[in-house]
C-alpha cells in the first residue's frame, strides 16, 4: 500500500545540515534535474545531494538502529505528538484562548498558533502563515510546528507547555 518514504535526515537522524532520504517504487521514479533551480547551476551529482557525507550520516543511523529499534522510536515520538495535541487542547479550554492545535494521525509533527518572537527563537519553532477562508472572509492564521525529534521527551514538552501558558502573544496581551 505505500507508494513512497521520505525521511529528513537532519530532523529523524539528527545530521547537523538539512538532508534527506526519498525512496519510491520504480514505477513511480523519474529522473533527476540535469538544472534544479533550487541551487542554481549545473548538478552533477545523483538528484542534487550535493556532497557525500550526508549519505555517509543517513546510512550511519539507519545502521546504528534495527528495524524494531526505529519502531519504537516512531512509537514513541507519536505518543509524545499526541500527548503534545492533546494538553494544547486542554491548555485552549483551560485559558479560553486559541491555539488551532492539528496533527494528522500518526504524525510525529504538531501545528498550533504562533507565539511570541521570543519563544519562537528560544525554542527554533518553524512558522508558517496560513490563509483561511471561512465563509466569505479571508483570515491569516500564524502558526508553527513542533516535530518531535528522538531527542524530544515530555520534559521538554512541559516546559515548552509552561512557557507558553505564560506568553503574552497566546494570552492576548497587547
Amino acid at each position: 500500500m505505500v507508494s513512497s518514504i521520505a525521511m529528513s535526515g537532519h530532523k529523524w537522524a539528527g545530521a547537523p545540515w538539512p538532508c534527506g532520504i526519498y525512496m519510491t517504487k520504480v514505477k513511480y521514479q523519474i529522473s533527476p534535474p540535469s538544472q534544479p533551480d533550487y541551487i542554481g547551476a549545473p548538478d552533477t551529482t545523483f538528484a542534487g545531494s550535493r556532497n557525500g557525507f550526508s549519505p555517509l550520516i543517513l546510512w550511519d543511523h539507519l545502521s546504528r538502529y534495527s528495524y524494531r529499534d526505529q519502531v519504537e522510536r516512531i512509537r514513541a515520538a507519536q505518543e509524545l505528538a499526541a500527548y503534545l495535541e492533546r494538553r494544547l487542547t486542554a491548555m485552549e479550554r483551560e485559558l479560553g484562548v486559541e491555539l488551532w492545535p492539528a496533527r494528522t494521525p500518526g504524525a510525529v509533527t504538531v501545528r498550533f498558533r504562533k507565539p511570541s518572537a521570543e519563544l519562537v527563537a528560544k525554542w527554533s519553532l518553524s512558522s508558517q502563515d496560513v490563509l483561511m477562508v471561512p465563509g466569505d472572509e479571508t483570515t491569516r492564521r500564524s502558526y508553527v510546528h513542533v516535530f518531535v525529534m528522538p531527542s524530544v521527551d515530555r520534559a521538554k514538552l512541559d516546559a515548552l507547555l509552561a512557557e507558553l501558558a505564560e506568553d503574552p502573544v497566546i494570552l492576548g496581551a497587547p
